[in-house]
């Protein structure tokens, strides 16, 4: 009991942080633990609701390779699935495993059209997430609307959200190393 006593102080600076003094200020209060979200992130957040309103499916977002920093909000807010998450699936899955998920989505947001489609297939994924993260760590994205079979499905200031179509997919012309 004295680990939790000590690391709850840590607990609100990191709140504090990545918030500011919002959520410490005496004001109305909310159970609502979404409710600084939206009130910070709105335009994330909308793409979050319309993600969660279509169930549980397989999205592709950036990798938190870094603790503690805003990324894999979409799957950590919905019920989507994400091909790679935070840096501490390291733990569940191995490092191995992890390095290779994260390489293969970096390479999605980064590479060419038969990355992309070999990442899609390989990973059964449904929806590519385009956010602030997202941008904030690549760049230069790809643009998947030049790829047969992905169109945009939500889009606002903050978030675009692909959907893809396994059955217009192209074919790839040949094995892109690392995905057989």
């Amino acid at each position: 009991m004295t680990g939790l006593g000590v690391s709850l102080p840590f607990a609100g600076l990191v709140v504090y942080h990545e918030v500011g003094d919002d959520v410490l200020s005496p004001g109305e209060g909310t159970l609502d633990g979404l409710a600084i979200h939206d009130q910070h992130r709105q335009g994330e957040m909308e793409a979050m609701y319309w993600l969660d309103e279509r169930g549980r499916t397989t999205i592709v977002e950036a990798p938190g390779r870094d603790s503690y920093r805003w990324r894999n909000s979409a799957s950590v807010f919905t019920d989507a699935v994400s091909v790679v998450g935070w840096v501490h699936q390291v733990g569940y899955r191995g490092e191995s495993a992890y390095d290779t998920r994260a390489t293969h989505v970096e390479t999605l947001y980064t590479g060419s059209p038969e990355s992309v489609i070999s990442t899609l297939r390989r990973y059964g994924v449904d929806y590519i997430y385009v956010g602030p993260g997202e941008r904030e760590v690549f760049g230069d994205i790809t643009d998947f609307e030049r790829i047969d079979g992905i169109s945009v499905a939500f889009e606002n200031e903050a978030v675009t959200i692909f959907a893809v179509d396994h059955q217009q997919l192209p074919p790839v012309s040949a094995p892109v190393t690392g995905y057989v």
